[in-house]
């Protein structure tokens, strides 16, 4: 896991996917391990892979702003603006003070 997170910050995002998914072969429990791998399918434009792993962490930690968020742009990249909207919306309600989902949120109501 500590090491996919290294990849990760040196954008070597398919080592960080690898290590990421050896992780959860291991331990599949660990929500850790999905949301991890959900940013990083996040940034690879994998979106369907990126809400399924978002969408495992929030069935098992459903107070989790940032899989919401996440879940939420990823939604949005796949072209689901409502979708979007309501997991941004979700992560909004769980912690106001988070700037990305407002303006995330902004940038969703402007495009109805």
């Amino acid at each position: 896991m500590n090491r996919g997170i290294g990849h990760a910050a040196e954008g070597d995002l398919d080592s960080a996917l690898a290590d990421f998914d050896a992780a959860l072969d291991v331990s599949p429990g660990m929500i850790e391990g999905y949301y991890n791998r959900g940013n990083v399918n996040l940034d690879l434009r994998r979106n369907e892979d990126a809400i399924r792993d978002f969408s495992t962490v929030i069935e098992a930690e459903p107070q989790f702003a940032f899989a919401w968020l996440n879940r939420g742009l990823a939604r949005e990249q796949a072209g689901d603006r409502n979708g979007a909207r309501e997991d941004i919306s979700r992560a909004l309600a769980l912690n106001g003070s988070l700037d990305a989902a407002r303006r995330a949120l902004t940038r969703l109501n402007k495009g109805r």
